[in-house]
């Protein structure tokens, strides 16, 4: 068929369909088990058909909204688990069969071409055959015909068929096949509901061809825009970081939120020298002895102008020489300190742990680092002054190397380290499956009996995000000491054996750490309250806020909805602050507020996981749902 014959023509099979079933009204019965299984059952029930042999423990019946409740009552009390489908009508099966005979004379207008490729028909489970009209006779009669896709599966295979590929949105029929051919043939899904289409798409080209398939990845490019030219880098243009986030400059108080000017540090007074004065020799030299009439012959007439150009450079240089090596002294001392410091707190922590520790070394006992000596001209006397000069000033003190940590005062000690405390007895292994089993029954109404750790929480229990995620949030409420769940991971845990299996670990790890000690309670915040993770704690909880009316402003409705969800006061929360990194908003309280958005306004269209990261403020919030 044509692109447009085949539309038109899927649009009429549609329409009579539905006229069809207009006059009785019909409904369809999922089942796990197998056709086989089910026919003593279905003897009693004659009006109840097979409407689709899917998989060896997946079969959906059909027929009248009383014979399907008799059959689902009989199917249940032989314990196999069944439930009704939300369907319009009872498809493949004599409730349609109205729409037969005049979709076979729509197609006796359609023009039919010679296939590409065999295709195989869902009435007869084989290839159609070459003539036109046979093809439109299995066309028209599929319509109350069941859908055999088991055995078609199974004779492609036959075939030679050994890679399925899964077009249409989902992966129900990739499970399928699994269950059909188990490590017979591989099963490729281009969609995936759980996360982004695109990347589902070239993941699963990129997967048949790493089964050796031929893949054609130009087309994939072949009409893609010229991506648009990249403006010119401004130079004014300043890179973002950490250290200059929303710190504006100018600021935007002014001048006047300008943090004051350091006061200028105290320098040692410049003094200008004259132009042939050579500098000072910084070779170590013992000190002049000069009298006060060689001093005279040397500078005549001197006066209070001339004596400091000659002392001072010498004297601040040594001052600064001095201090240099004061400050390597004393980085020495805390180097020492330190080390003495954490060898001791290694000791400690080694006799804990062992019973019998051997004795360590002391730290002590190690010969101290000996600084550089100090050069001559830092330990000597000035130069003599001159005879009119004031008493010179005293020579600064010599530098004495700093004693050992072993002569010094003893180190403060790390107080001995607690004897570890007897382990508690092993509590009994925890059914993970049961506790996920009963959840997921309670948030979705289905009976516990019927859910099986490996159906599909999505395809088959049409679990959205959002109560996927509501489940998870009950889960952490059980049990508190599981570590937060990324996006990406809760697209990841699609079936209650995931789920069971995601927690073994995490459950496993908080039982084997050791209780910590009791933490001084944190100082307040700013706004006096704290919860002692950096993050504000909850203040007073905030009233629930009311359902909104109509014309009511969205970004006040979410910003309430976060006031009650984090405890944090409305006035506190402005429009554009970051949920996770200024709220500290995590993933599952995320959705939980969104999740109370839909309650208060159920015609809000459904979240996709991808979104949900996206949603990082009030204002992105509003402006979604707005």
């Amino acid at each position: 068929l044509s692109d447009k014959d085949a539309l038109s023509t899927a649009c009429k099979r549609a329409r009579l369909m539905s006229q069809a079933a207009a006059d009785n009204e019909g409904a369809m019965l999922a089942t796990q088990a197998s056709s086989e299984q089910l026919a003593p059952i279905l003897k009693n029930h004659p009006d109840v058909v097979v409407a689709n042999d899917n998989a060896p423990t997946q079969t959906v019946l059909s027929g009248p909204v009383d014979a399907i409740e008799a059959a689902r009552q009989a199917i249940e009390a032989a314990g196999i688990k069944a439930r009704r489908l939300p369907v319009a009508s009872a498809f493949h099966s004599p409730i349609v069969a109205g729409a037969v005979a005049p979709f076979r004379k729509a197609l006796g207008k359609t023009d039919f071409d010679k296939a590409d490729f065999p295709v195989f028909a869902n009435a007869s489970a084989k290839r159609y055959p070459l003539a036109y009209d046979k093809q439109r006779d299995l066309l028209s009669g599929q319509i109350e015909s069941p859908v055999r896709f088991r055995e078609i599966v199974e004779a492609m295979h036959e075939a030679g068929v050994t890679t399925f590929v899964e077009a249409g949105p989902g992966t129900v029929l990739t499970a399928l096949v699994g269950q059909i051919l188990p490590g017979k043939a591989t099963a490729v899904a281009l969609d995936d509901k759980k996360g982004n289409g695109l990347a589902a798409f070239l993941a699963g080209i990129g997967k048949l061809a790493v089964l050796g398939h031929e893949v054609d990845f130009e087309a994939l490019f072949a009409n893609m825009p010229a991506p648009a030219p990249r403006k010119p880098r401004s130079k004014h243009a300043i890179d973002l970081t950490g250290a200059n986030y929303n710190k504006p400059y100018p600021p935007k108080g002014g001048a006047a939120a300008l943090p004051p000017p350091k006061a200028a540090s105290a320098s040692p007074p410049q003094i200008n020298r004259p132009v042939d004065t050579a500098p000072p020799d910084p070779k170590p030299a013992p000190p002049p002895t000069a009298t006060p009439s060689s001093v005279k012959t040397s500078q005549p007439g001197p006066t209070p102008m001339t004596e400091p150009r000659q002392t001072a450079p010498a004297s601040t240089a040594a001052q600064i020489h001095a201090q240099m090596t004061e400050a390597h002294t004393a980085y020495m001392q805390a180097l020492q300190t330190a080390h003495a410091q954490y060898m001791e707190a290694t000791q400690a922590m080694l006799a804990a742990a062992s019973p019998a520790p051997a004795p360590a070394a002391q730290p002590q006992a190690q010969p101290a680092p000996q600084p550089a000596p100090t050069p001559a001209p830092v330990a000597a006397a000035p130069a003599p002054q001159p005879a009119p000069t004031p008493a010179p000033k005293p020579a600064p003190a010599p530098v004495t190397p700093p004693p050992a940590p072993a002569a010094a005062a003893p180190a403060p000690q790390p107080a001995p380290a607690p004897a570890p405390a007897p382990a508690p007895a092993a509590a009994p292994a925890q059914d993970f499956t049961a506790l996920v089993t009963g959840l997921v029954a309670e948030k979705t109404g289905y009976p516990a009996d019927m859910l099986e750790a490996d159906m599909d929480l999505e395809g088959e229990l049409g679990v959205d995000s959002i109560k996927q995620v509501e489940i998870l949030s009950a889960l952490r409420e059980k049990m508190p000491d599981l570590p937060e769940i990324e996006p990406e991971q809760i697209a990841e845990l699609r079936t209650i054996a995931k789920i069971a299996a995601f927690l073994k670990p995490a459950a496993g790890a908080a039982t084997a750490e050791a209780p910590a000690p009791a933490q001084p309670a944190p100082a307040a915040q700013a706004n006096g309250y704290t919860n002692g993770n950096g993050h504000h704690a909850a203040a007073p909880a905030a009233p629930t806020p009311a359902p909104a009316a109509g014309g009511a402003d969205m970004a006040e409705l979410v910003r309430n909805l976060i006031a009650d969800k984090t405890g944090y006061p409305p006035e506190m929360l402005e429009d554009d602050m970051d949920l996770e990194g200024e709220l500290g908003v995590d993933s599952i309280k995320q959705v939980e507020i969104l999740s109370a958005l839909r309650e208060q306004m159920p015609n809000l269209p459904e979240v996709e996981p991808e979104q949900i990261a996206e949603l990082r403020s009030i204002r992105k919030i509003a402006d979604f749902f707005g």
